[in-house]
């Protein structure tokens, strides 16, 4: 996506007085403020395609005039569009007036006849060093490692990528003796490094796991490797979750956390490929072949981890990824058929996202959301539904405590937690709050008297059959989200259903031994041919060990 510098609400405000508005409340500039941002970053993305496609470097008037038409905005003054109507009015049957659009008549024997151009030359291979003592000669064959701070500037200015590429035709022009290599094609070393790296990945040696993750996060060289990285991870996340293989699934996560702890990488250019794949190891229905018995809620609270980093390394007001994730889980809470394993997911994203998506999103749902679990638990039989419903109850009153307990300290009576959350999930968040509040150190008042003992919350009993665990102690929560979540979204990508992704199309055939699970639960497994052609193995091979402890490293 292009970035350029973003609208503020002071701006608005300033604009808006000029114009004879007075006192413009807080809510309306922000309003405006977003939508002038989406449409103009939508603008300069179209324009930017229309210059591609005509073969252009620079962008030109008129390609943003045919972004603002295609977008169905009206352009701007003194600018190359004649006429900004699209359609005209014909004359039909009876007298009547028939507004048709108004296409352009192309001139077929003129297409046909215009010249094809000259035949392009044949492909010549050429030699060169590509390391010299461990360094690599700065010929122009060779790519120049980038920095961090050159990646971003890359990806988010298009002025500068466009200056550059300028650059390189100049250069190209004047030197018509040497042959512009393509930077992007992958040498053999680093075809071997990315199978083996992707091998080991999802392969069942635990030390051979152990050391490509240490090498994606500590190696500086990887920016040329991250687009076919993020390939292998969108793809194993739609095969392995069509085939339910939940290990895969814990061994591919592990991979994007060592890419985003990787200081060198910038990652926002790939998100679209990153972003669906980590969703989806959040709210998809099934992960697991025994979802019954097998830990896939680690899976979902570990990717649900990982996209709070995600949003607090990459969100802007240009991305708004914060109201795009937001939207993703309000979608999935809202429809009545979703799985209760899904949303347990959906709260867990949710919860992850800071304490403002706590208060907006998640709060106000818990009584109704209580009301729900208690009739899913007495009309279905379903163990796997059931224990989602226990682990549903658990994380609400575990995070909505550590809620309650920093930023809404004037609750402390069970009658006041009975009333914000109702009768289910209000006992069990006030027992969870009275914890809590008994471990902190009892602060003196200002007339120097400390309150005893006994003045303290007695916890009440545990409602029903279920039982919380005990409170987790987390770090900090990420920064607010401020965006508006019912504002107009564009089309974001969802993440991958069992019903919308293709199958692998290699052939796949059963596993030696499948891994061994802590419920030593038995289940399908499936593993692709590892042939190589310049292409990832197929990240369908099972590993050979337990997920219990796959979180315990990188």
């Amino acid at each position: 996506m292009s970035s350029f510098k973003a609208l503020s609400a002071d701006q608005v405000k300033i604009w808006a007085e000029t114009m004879g508005v007075q006192n413009l409340s807080e809510d309306a500039a922000d309003f405006i403020v977003a939508s002038v941002n989406q449409k103009m970053s939508a603008i300069v993305d179209r324009a930017s395609k229309n210059a591609d496609m005509c073969k252009r470097i620079r962008i030109l008037k008129t390609d943003v005039d045919n972004a603002m038409q295609f977008l169905n905005l009206e352009p701007t003054v003194d600018n190359a569009v004649g006429d900004y109507i699209p359609i005209r009015g014909v004359s039909g049957v009876g007298g009547r007036t028939l507004y048709v659009q108004d296409d352009k008549d192309r001139d077929l024997p003129g297409v046909v006849k215009r010249h094809a151009g000259a035949v392009p030359t044949e492909v010549t291979l050429r030699q060169h060093w590509l390391s010299v003592e461990g360094k690599q000669p700065t010929v122009p064959e060779n790519p120049s490692p980038l920095s961090r701070d050159e990646q971003r500037t890359k990806a988010s200015n298009p002025l500068i990528a466009r200056r550059v590429a300028t650059d390189k035709a100049v250069r190209k022009s004047q030197m018509v003796n040497i042959k512009d290599l393509a930077t992007s094609d992958m040498s053999a070393e680093q075809q071997q490094y990315y199978r083996d790296i992707s091998e080991a990945v999802i392969g069942s040696d635990e030390v051979k796991r152990k050391q490509a993750l240490d090498s994606l996060e500590k190696d500086p060289g990887l920016h040329a490797l991250v687009p076919r990285i993020a390939v292998f991870i969108s793809e194993g996340v739609k095969i392995n979750v069509v085939q339910q293989n939940l290990a895969l699934l814990i061994y591919i996560m592990r991979m994007v956390r060592v890419l985003l702890d990787n200081q060198t990488l910038y990652l926002q250019p790939y998100l679209h490929l990153i972003v669906p794949a980590v969703t989806s190891c959040i709210v998809s229905k099934m992960l697991c072949t025994r979802p019954e018995t097998d830990n896939h809620w680690a899976l979902r609270g570990f990717a649900s981890k990982i996209l709070a980093t995600i949003y607090k390394n990459y969100d802007s007001p240009t991305t708004r990824l914060a109201q795009r994730l937001i939207q993703i889980f309000k979608d999935a809470l809202d429809d009545e058929s979703t799985a209760p394993s899904a949303r347990y997911g959906a709260y867990c994203a949710l919860t992850e996202l800071g304490n403002d998506t706590i208060a907006s999103m998640v709060v106000p749902r818990v009584k109704q959301e209580a009301e729900a679990l208690r009739i899913c638990m007495s009309t279905s039989t379903n163990p796997a539904d059931r224990k989602a419903v226990e682990q549903i109850k658990d994380k609400l009153a575990t995070r909505v405590a550590e809620y309650c307990r920093q930023c809404r300290p004037q609750l402390d009576k069970l009658d006041d937690f009975r009333a914000e959350f109702g009768p289910v999930m209000g006992p069990l968040i006030y027992d969870q709050v009275s914890k809590e509040r008994a471990k902190e150190p009892i602060k003196p008042k200002a007339g120097g008297r400390q309150p005893s003992q006994s003045s303290s919350m007695q916890s009440p009993q545990p409602f029903g059959s279920s039982t919380v665990g005990s409170p987790r102690l987390s770090s900090p929560a990420a920064s607010p989200v401020t965006f508006p979540v019912s504002s107009p979204l564009p089309h974001f990508a969802r993440p991958y259903g069992a019903s919308g992704v293709v199958r692998p199309t290699t052939p796949v055939r059963d596993s030696p031994g499948p891994p061994a699970f802590p419920d030593n639960s038995k289940g399908p497994l499936a593993t692709a041919s590892a042939g190589f052609s310049a292409t990832p193995p197929s990240p369908s091979v099972r590993g050979s060990e337990s997920p219990s402890d796959v979180f315990n490293s990188k």
